[in-house]
């Protein structure tokens, strides 16, 4: 996180105009997106960028305030939900250094459906009063969007979920999305799906096109699944390859598309051996366990020292 400044200074150079935060001291630090976006606002600045030509998005947290210092609390988590919506939009306004956003998502459903309405009540508050120049939620399944969706004053403009090969891509929310013209933006898209870009598949249409493996998947989803792709990427390289797929410098044939919609995950059994690389970052030694699916055992696998590795035989049955 201290070098949020530093990466967001870097997507603006690049050409990144969209950026995603949060008010969520968690995983996040607001104030040094609005570090970096106050840099390239500035008619200091080597190449001034206008407020107009960025499009910034930040959420409200139902959780921000769980185990974090109160200091850094964006709201008073006693308050009314109404209260804690305000105080964290205010706050985000704040760390940005902006008058306006152009998107504001509820993060997560609130513990209850009731608060979850409160809140949303108050984004809507938001939007007709112009801070909020769209909104919408994240992390929402298929049955409470659909719910929200029945309740809501204005409907979301956005959902963004975790969007994974595993689950169909978020195939129900996406679904749901289209049918209320709701635009899906998708996370987790390179990280959760390595599977996808490593395949053999993926890997021959790269080759093809002499693009890398994560370029066909991002053109995927955006094309062929029609996903708003948000990149979390630190490299500079890597943010010049996301840029030239969503500029069009990739475009895959409707029968790529075709494949790769119908791609499989390998199949694997409890016999299935594998063996796993342990790397340890920890500043001190570790120790290293499995748990034996049947028993719940845990077994001892050794000690791992710091800034060191080991390799584990292990089963697909085994969770270390």
């Amino acid at each position: 996180k201290d070098k949020t400044t530093e990466f967001v200074a870097e997507a603006l150079r690049q050409g990144f105009r969209a950026i995603d935060t949060a008010n969520f001291p968690k995983h996040y630090d607001e104030a040094l997106v609005g570090t970096a976006l106050q840099e390239a606002l500035s008619s200091s600045a080597a190449r001034p960028l206008a407020r107009k030509d960025l499009w910034i998005q930040t959420k409200f947290t139902p959780n921000a305030c769980e185990g974090q210092p109160r200091e850094v609390h964006p709201y008073n988590s006693s308050d009314p939900v109404p209260a804690r919506v305000r105080a964290s939009i205010q706050g985000s306004l704040d760390h940005l250094g902006l008058t306006y956003l152009d998107s504001l998502l509820l993060h997560a459903p609130m513990p209850q459906r009731t608060e979850t309405l409160e809140a949303w009540r108050e984004l809507e508050r938001t939007r007709d009063g112009g801070i909020a120049r769209e909104i919408g939620v994240s992390n929402f399944n298929a049955v409470e969007l659909r719910w929200l969706l029945s309740e809501a004053r204005i409907k979301p403009a956005f959902v963004q979920n975790r969007c994974l090969h595993k689950d169909g891509w978020d195939k129900a929310v996406r679904e749901l999305c289209n049918e209320h013209g709701v635009r899906y933006q998708g996370f987790w898209l390179l990280t959760g799906n390595r599977f996808v870009s490593g395949s053999e598949l993926v890997r021959k249409m790269a080759k093809r096109y002499g693009s890398t493996p994560e370029q066909v998947l991002f053109s995927f989803v955006t094309r062929g699944l029609g996903i708003l792709a948000l990149s979390g990427t630190k490299n500079p390289q890597h943010m010049r390859e996301d840029l030239a797929v969503a500029s069009g410098g990739l475009v895959l044939t409707a029968d790529e598309i075709a494949e790769l919609r119908v791609l499989e995950l390998p199949k694997h059994t409890s016999n299935d051996p594998v063996k796993a690389t342990f790397h340890s970052e920890l500043q001190e030694d570790a120790e290293v366990f499995w748990v034996n699916p049947d028993s719940q055992a845990l077994v001892h696998l050794g000690r791992l020292s710091a800034g060191e590795s080991f390799e584990v035989n292990s089963y697909h049955s085994h969770e270390v």
